[in-house]
Parts: structure tokens; sequence; C-alpha cells
């Protein structure tokens, strides 16, 4: 028997077991064969991205073409399944080292930023990045932030974004449009880095953190919204790094003096309240919620878990005085600013409910294919899978005892709460002013330098983004009370007022209007011309804009100076007070003249 041998056997015994049980050594043949599979393997993930950025690009091609057609949709989604699926793969492949899946993961969020990146290069398209690409440029010009904004007031008090970008440009000497690409491209990898680095802080392994990360790049504001130059596209990963530092800290021994996450904690949480208003909104309720989480004794209960809730609740405090603060003190016009959004939203879907409203056409103005359009609503469903998939896989572990009261139950109760608040805030897409956040692509020539610089112009809302932005003119602010649209609207021949309007713009110094010729033919994808308080006849019921036949008249009026003119833009001087001036009521006749030779 073995228990009667001597010591020294039963040494060997030991010894020979322990060998048996040692991995073989690695032959030469095998590690030629993984370095020729991992080359493969990297050609052709290399092909892949290339080709599928290649189709990216073919598709915009396309879509520039003076006819459309479905191929540019096409193109695009074939582009885009190129760059996404061999890399999830790759990260879903078990055997993946954990150091490559990193690199995967970095690789994922270049080549998810390409799409926007491809999209617009060189300059601002969307409407908000005009308002940020000036605001950089009055940071750089007067040196200090907080400069009045004409296009979005309220970014003036939100510097975060803006400061940054300026930053790079004097460190770098780039141009202001190269620095805030290259800014958002590291915050975009960032983002990606960030939720698998959240999802490996609630307990998960490296695997699935990873694919939790790739999964989140299926939300609609991933590609575009995310991606453009906005404050929301850094504060979006200050929020995702500010909640990671905040659960590592909520994790962390106090007997081992871990002071590093809760002080880093609320360095991210600062640069997210001085960055973007509704992230840090945001950021403050999902610490709340944690926090209380935490606090119920049925979820978290266990070793140290009052403390654990006291740290949560003291950095929660903590950010919300900050956010506070910044709200009451620099952006005191923040509430006034978000409130009508969220307000009008309930009040819209709550007529819609009752049968007494109109709610918004899904897809209304959109050229996407049909197949596009139904896909979208897939999203849902698939995410409705995922939410109902983890919810079981919750209970399960619970039942089984693998997910005991603790710290990990409440922080994964908390951020299924956060999920499932998804499914409701759908619904907000069916009212006008809830879905707020369609955006108006463009295509435009900068020809705000032939004006010079500083002027006040009077212009529709499309034209004042680039002249604002690019042409750093000073833009009117369309009211009832100052209603420029109306001298758009006077027939010919007819007088152009009101008068106190002229008046208005005289005392104002406004020395030039711009018209848009598409204005006469063409209807904004929002329905709106000059801003929201602009009356509902400018478009009639035909769907027609009102402003055909009218701007031509411009031409005729004794007091304005036509001095530039585009295929699309013609700008005219305004030579206020038009004091003593008399409109002809119908267009003077040409007078002929003999010309002798």
């Amino acid at each position: 028997m073995l228990l009667d041998a001597p010591r020294c056997c039963l040494t060997a015994t030991a010894y020979h077991s322990q060998v048996e049980t040692l991995p073989l050594p690695t032959l030469p043949a095998d590690q030629g064969l993984r370095r020729r599979r991992f080359l493969l393997a990297a050609i052709a993930l290399a092909g892949c991205e290339l080709a599928g950025m290649a189709a990216v690009v073919t598709g915009y091609h396309s879509g520039e073409s003076a006819v459309s057609n479905m191929s540019e949709f096409a193109w695009f989604w074939i582009g885009l399944l190129l760059l996404t699926l061999p890399l999830a793969g790759l990260v879903g492949r078990r055997a993946t080292p954990s150091s490559i899946r990193t690199a995967l993961l970095v690789l994922y969020g270049l080549v998810s930023y390409a799409p926007k990146l491809l999209r617009n290069p060189a300059s601002p398209l969307y409407h908000d990045e005009f308002a940020h690409w000036l605001e950089t440029h009055d940071i750089l010009k007067t040196g200090k932030p907080f400069n009045p904004n004409p296009l979005i007031s309220i970014i003036a008090r939100y510097p975060g974004l803006h400061a940054a970008t300026a930053e790079l440009v004097r460190a770098t000497g780039l141009s202001i449009w190269h620095s805030a690409t290259l800014l958002l491209l590291l915050f975009h990898v960032a983002l990606v880095i960030g939720i698998a680095e959240l999802a490996q802080a609630l307990g998960f392994n490296n695997r699935t953190a990873a694919l939790v990360a790739i999964l989140y790049g299926c939300n609609s504001s991933f590609l575009y919204f995310d991606t453009q130059y906005a404050y929301e596209s850094m504060a979006i990963t200050l929020t995702v790094w500010a909640l990671v530092s905040y659960v590592r800290a909520i994790g962390s021994q106090p007997w081992r003096r871990r002071a590093a996450w809760p002080v880093l904690t609320m360095v991210l949480s600062a640069g997210t309240v001085i960055t973007h208003h509704l992230s840090a909104l945001i950021l403050v309720v999902i610490m709340a919620l944690i926090s209380l989480a935490l606090s119920l004794p049925w979820l978290a209960s266990g070793e140290q878990w009052i403390r654990t809730a006291v740290t949560a609740w003291s950095m929660t405090l903590f950010t919300t005085m900050m956010a506070g603060a910044w709200s009451y003190f620099v952006a005191p016009r923040t509430i006034s600013y978000l409130s009508p959004y969220v307000g009008q939203g309930f009040s819209q879907l709550l007529h819609l409910a009752q049968g007494s409203g109109g709610g918004r056409q899904l897809f209304g103005a959109s050229l996407s294919p049909w197949w596009e359009q139904k896909s979208a609503y897939l999203v849902i469903v698939f995410a409705l899978a995922l939410a109902v998939g983890g919810l079981l896989l919750m209970r399960t572990w619970i039942k089984s005892g693998g997910l005991p009261r603790g710290r990990r139950r409440a922080l994964l109760i908390a951020f299924a709460v956060l999920g499932l608040v998804y499914f409701p805030s759908i619904l907000f897409t069916l009212a006008p002013s809830g879905a707020e956040g369609a955006r108006r692509t463009w295509t435009f020539t900068w020809i705000g330098l032939e004006l010079g610089t500083g002027n006040n112009i009077v212009a529709d809302r499309y034209t004042r983004l680039i002249f604002a932005s690019f042409g750093l003119q000073n833009t009117d602010t369309p009211s009832p009370g100052f209603p420029t649209w109306d001298l758009y609207l006077d027939k010919p021949g007819s007088p152009i007022g009101p008068a106190y309007l002229l008046s208005e713009l005289a005392i104002s110094h406004y020395t030039y209007l711009i018209v848009d010729g598409r204005m006469a033919y063409e209807v904004p994808a929002q329905g709106v011309y000059f801003g929201r308080d602009e009356p509902g006849s400018l478009i009639t019921r035909s769907g027609e804009p009102i402003f055909r036949g009218r701007l031509g008249k411009f031409n005729t009026i004794p007091w304005m100076v036509k001095v530039f003119q585009s295929d699309n833009y013609s700008i005219y001087r305004l030579n206020l007070p038009p004091s003593k001036i008399r409109y002809h009521h119908r267009l003077p006749r040409r007078r002929r003249f003999l010309v002798s030779g």
C-alpha cells in the first residue's frame, strides 16, 4: 500500500505525478505554425478593414451623384459589416489572448470612427459642429472661454471641449478642425476601452467585457452622433470613465488606503460637469441609482456593506454639488434650456395617447431604403432579447448561489435598471420635441470671406450656421418681436416691413441680407426655415415653400445693393434707414434706347 511506502518513495511518487501534470514543451514546428496562422489572420483582417473602408467611400461617392439610387446604402452597410464582423469574431474567440483582445478593441475604436471621418474629413458638416467650431475659434482669438455663441448660446457656458481643442491647436499647430478630429478620435477609442473596463469592474471576464464593448457599438448614436464635433462626444467618454473609477472606488478596500480611485472619480466627474450639461445630469442619476442599490440590505448586505454605501453616497453627493454649483453660478440658463424639451415631450406624448394630437412620422424625410428602415425596428427587438436574456441569467445566478448578496449583485441590478430605461425612452421618438436630435446634412461653399468679418447679417437658420462659424459674422435671432422672416415674405411690388422691423435693423446696425435661393423650391428636412417661433404659413398646405416667386424682389429695392451672387447665395448690402423711399406697385418698364453708330 502507498501508506506503507517509505518517505523517499512518497516523495518520488509526488515528484513523478507533478512531472506528469506539466504541459509538454511546444515544438518548434508548432510555434512556426502558430506564427503562420497569426500572420494569415492579420493579413485577412487588414484586407477586410481596407475593403470595408473602400466600400463605405464608394457608398458616399454614390450618394453624391446627381441621380441617387439605393446602391449607396448597400455599399455603406457592406463596408460596415466588413469593418465590424471580423473584429467581433476575433474578440469573441476564446483562444484570443487578453492583450491581443485589447489591441483589437483599440482597432475597433479606430475603424468605427472611420465612417464619420470619411464623411467630412476637412470641415464641419452637422449643425452643432459649426457652433462648436466657432466657440473654439473665439477661445483662440480672445484667449479666454465663455465667449457668447450666436448659434447655440448654452455651449458657451460649457467650455470643456473647446478649451481642450484650443490647447491641442496651440500644442500641435494644427488647424481647429484637424485638432478636433484628432481629439475626438482619441476620445472615441477611449470610449470603447472604457465600456470594456466598466464591464470588467462589474465582474465580467476579459472576453465577455470585450464583447459588451462591441455590442455597445450597436446603439444608434455610436457611429455619427457621438463622433461629431460636439460637447457630448467628449462628455460621454468622461462619463464612462468616471463610472469605471466610481465602481473601482466602491470595490477598493479602505484598509489598503486606495484613495486614487475616489480622487480620479472626482476629477473625471468635474470634467463631465464643465463639458456637457445632460451628461453631468445622467452621471448624477446613475451614481444615485448605484448608491441606492448599495443601500438596500436585501441586495448589498455583506461584509463592510454600510461603509461601501457611505463611500458611494459621498462621491454621489460631491458630484451632485459640483453639477449644481456649475449650473447655478456659471450656466444658470441650463434648466430653462433643457426643460422645454422634457416638458413638451411629455405633453406631446400625453396628447398622442389621448388621441388629441398628432405624432411624429418616423422616417418621414428619410431617403433610406425600406430594408434599412425595417432594420431599425429590429434593433429594438435585439435589445429586448439581450435584456430578457440578461435578466434570466441573473435570476439563475441568484437561485444557484452564484450571485450572493453583496456589492456585485447590487451593481448588476442597478445597471440592469438603467438598461431597462431604454425601452420607455423609445416612445419619445414619436413626439416632435422628444425626438430633437435630427440633423440636417449640408454641402456648401464658404463665401463668408467675401464680406470680411464681424458684420451684422440677416439670414435664414441654415445660412446663419455657415456665416456665423466660418464667416465669423454676427447673425440675427428671429422671434415674434423681431420677425426677420417678414423680409422674405413680402410680395414683389409691396412695401417691405413692418416699419418697426426696419427701424430695429437700422438701430442694430445690420449691414447685409443673405438670401439662399433654394428657399424658393426646397423645404428643410425639419420643416423650419428660421426658428421654432416662425409662423406655420411658411410652408403651404400642398407642402411647397411660400417663398416661391418672392425672392427676386430684393433686386428691385433701392436701399438694397447686391454685392455678391453664387449658384445658391445672393448677398445684399443694406443702406438703412430707408427714409423717404417710395415703393413701386409694379416693376418699372424697360426703356428703349436708340444706339447710333
